[in-house]
Formats: C-alpha cells, sequence, structure tokens
C-alpha cells in the first residue's frame, strides 16, 4: 500500500471516532420579558491536537472533530511547510490518542512568493456569496462555525467547517490537494476577518483570489499588493468591495 493509500484509509476510518462534531444540552433561557424557560441547543465539541513534524514538536492545535488528515495536509501547505502538492505523495501521518506525527523527506518553510494575475469575473463571487448565505450544515445546526468554500470556473466546491476560520480554510485546501485540484485557478471564499495571517495562508496556497464577508485589515491590504493577490471583503449575492485586484 503506498503512502496517498495510507492516508486514504486514515481519513476513511477518521469517520469512526467517537467524538461527534456536537451535543444536545438543557439550558435555561432567560428573556428580559421576566420569562425563564428551558431550551435545547446544540453544542460544539472541540478536539486537540499535538503535532510532530519528524519527530519534533511543531504545534498544540484545537478544531472542530473531523477532516483531521485534510487539516494536517492544509496547514502544512499554508504555511509554507509542504513546498508542493506533489509532496503530498510522501507525506506519512500516525496518530497515537491526541498526538499526531507527520513524518516529510524535507520541512523547510517556504517564502512568500508574488502571485500572477488571475482573471475573474463577476458572477462567480456573486455565486459563491450566494452559497455562502445559504448557510452551511454544522452552522445551522449549532450557530458556532466558521466555514470555507473554494470555487473553480462554475464549479462551488463543498464547503468546510471548524471552530476556527484558519481551520476551515485548512481542511478546504487539504481536500482540495488529496482531490487533485489546481489551487492556482481558484477562488477561496472564507467568513470572517482577513487579518495577515489569514491572507498569507491564501499567498503560500498559490490561491490568485480571497474573498470574505468581512474586511481586512489594513496590513492585510499591504500584502494583496505586495504579493498580487485579489482580496475582496463584505461580500454578499449581490455586492462587494474589492481592496486589491491583481488584474490592474
Amino acid at each position: 500500500m503506498n503512502q496517498q493509500a495510507r492516508n486514504r484509509e486514515f481519513r476513511e476510518n477518521e469517520t469512526a471516532l467517537p467524538q461527534p462534531p456536537f451535543q444536545e444540552e438543557s439550558l435555561t433561557l432567560y428573556c428580559r420579558n421576566k420569562t425563564i424557560r428551558p431550551v435545547k441547543k446544540r453544542i460544539l465539541n472541540e478536539q486537540r491536537l499535538e503535532l510532530y513534524i519528524n519527530g519534533s514538536f511543531y504545534a498544540n492545535m484545537t478544531c472542530s472533530p473531523g477532516n483531521t488528515t485534510e487539516l494536517i495536509a492544509g496547514h502544512l501547505y499554508t504555511e509554507g511547510i509542504l513546498s508542493s502538492p506533489g509532496q503530498l505523495e510522501t507525506l506519512r501521518i500516525i496518530r497515537e490518542e491526541d498526538k499526531f506525527h507527520v513524518f516529510l523527506k524535507t520541512a523547510e518553510k517556504k517564502p512568500l512568493v508574488p502571485l500572477a494575475a488571475f482573471p475573474w469575473e463577476e458572477e462567480q463571487i456573486y455565486r459563491i456569496a450566494e452559497c455562502f448565505e445559504g448557510g452551511t450544515p454544522l452552522h445551522e445546526k449549532t450557530r458556532g462555525t466558521h466555514s470555507c468554500f473554494l470555487a473553480r470556473e462554475d464549479s462551488v466546491f463543498e464547503p468546510c467547517e471548524d471552530l476556527s476560520r484558519h481551520n476551515a480554510v485548512d481542511k478546504a485546501v487539504g481536500k482540495a490537494l488529496f482531490a487533485g485540484v489546481d489551487l492556482t485557478a481558484c477562488i477561496l471564499f472564507t467568513s470572517g476577518r482577513v487579518p495577515v495571517d489569514m491572507i498569507q495562508k491564501a499567498i503560500r496556497g498559490r490561491i490568485p483570489v480571497m474573498v470574505s464577508n468581512k474586511i481586512p485589515t489594513r496590513q492585510s491590504i499591504e500584502l494583496a499588493r505586495i504579493y498580487n493577490i485579489t482580496l475582496m471583503g463584505l461580500a454578499k449575492k449581490d455586492s462587494f468591495c474589492v481592496f486589491h485586484d491583481s488584474r490592474l
């Protein structure tokens, strides 16, 4: 069995893990009109990962349960530790309870490099924003997750959700990498603000367009200009703002 097959088997076996994404809890609701009543709410679970790379401790991560392999692969790619999609073939992940051991042939962080101009279309942005406004499954149930969509041409891929918007991006990128999707031809839509560490993920992932339903920081806009990534915000199904357009 080659390494890709082992990672695929790991991902399939992960669905059998005992921790669900959320659990129902009985709560007490207090209202301003002086009424008090019992309610049931779906509360997110979180999973703690202790990540090691080639035997050395790398980081503690907290995420929503599920898609852990995609999360790890996407994180390593958007942080520049995986330098190309081809490295997935040699990526090996071993789990010991909450410890995840990652083995790579090389683990040197790649620098940020400017992107080529990308010919996006307005209708693509409206279509992705409309998909986002339509809701995502886990957020609809819990109201507690961020989500990330990747789109290419006329296709909007299945969203990834997580309690962290950074993790949602990493899961979406990891899933795309395993599916062989060309990220250099994709648009990324994320929920929440876009600080520097978020736009760096798109730059390192070689994703030419990043869109959010919220706004970026000034420093993120500066990075977008320096590295020539199209950056949009306040995106809705009928409007959006462009902070930097790589076509210009």
